[in-house]
């Protein structure tokens, strides 16, 4: 039975280069069209007509030609991948805070020290604290053995 419509004037070749090249370039229809001069319309038939054959065959015509399955795949791998990074992420993120805790309290110990030196000499003769205030602890009397007997 021979096909209905009138018989096309492009080749088979044609149409398949077309179609290929919407894909590949990620241009819009309408402008590959007029650069071949065709209609938009006809070039969008050919692509549709390519990617319904090409999901029945378990292509998907997204221009890079890999199947189902292989899109399947490579989806697994990347979230694992994504596990992956997340967890080194976060353990990056309590490491800088460890360590940024440390510097803080190193850098208030140099700041106490030359900025404060007598509150470092209270502190290293045993002052004490009494209601915020630093207060020197009395100084113990010395006891010698010949003060004894």
């Amino acid at each position: 039975m021979p096909p209905l419509g009138r018989p096309s004037k492009c080749t088979e070749e044609f149409r398949r280069d077309a179609v290929d090249l919407v894909c590949s370039s990620g241009r819009p229809i309408n402008q590959v069209a007029r650069e071949l001069g065709m209609s938009h319309e006809t070039l969008r038939n050919w692509v549709r007509k390519e990617d319904q054959h090409s999901r029945s065959a378990g292509v998907v015509s997204a221009g890079d030609g890999l199947s189902v399955a292989d899109k399947d795949a490579e989806i697994a791998r990347l979230r694992r991948e994504v596990a992956e990074l997340r967890q080194e992420e976060e353990i990056l993120r309590k490491a800088a805070a460890y360590l940024a805790k440390e510097l803080i309290e190193a850098a208030q110990q140099r700041w106490r020290a030359v900025n404060a030196p007598h509150l470092v000499a209270l502190v290293r003769a045993g002052a004490c604290s009494e209601r915020g205030q630093l207060v020197e602890r009395p100084a113990e009397p010395i006891t010698t053995t010949a003060a004894a007997a």
